[in-house]
């Protein structure tokens, strides 16, 4: 028993992480390749917690994933950052990936 509650709570705190990571993003304090690269550290804690909606978790972080690559693909070719700062795909994705670790930390009694 003390095993499973020790895994809710380490998944809590990466839960609680993400949320952070999200903050620490929004405010410039994490540049998005390491926001997205320390998102996916979450996401495999989570599933290494074998939570049921750790899926949902790597489906919605994977639209990030899609975006970081891109943008890798045109730094080599010269692109900066602010070339997709028009690009309204980063911020949709960020508001889908935070509503749903929101409601997954509430639904853990953990509100972030």
């Amino acid at each position: 028993m003390a095993n499973v509650a020790f895994r809710f709570e380490e998944h809590k705190n990466y839960l609680r992480y993400s949320l952070e990571l999200i903050k620490d993003f929004e405010s410039g304090a994490v540049e998005f390749q390491e926001f997205v690269w320390r998102l996916e550290d979450a996401a495999l804690s989570a599933e290494s917690a074998d939570d049921p909606r750790a899926g949902e978790f790597y489906e919605v972080w994977s639209e990030l994933e899609i975006v970081n690559a891109l943008m890798l693909a045109a730094a080599e070719r010269g692109y900066t950052r602010e070339d997709f700062e028009p690009n309204v795909e980063i911020p949709k994705a960020i508001a889908k990936i935070k509503q749903f670790l929101t409601s997954w930390a509430e639904s853990q009694g953990s509100p972030g």
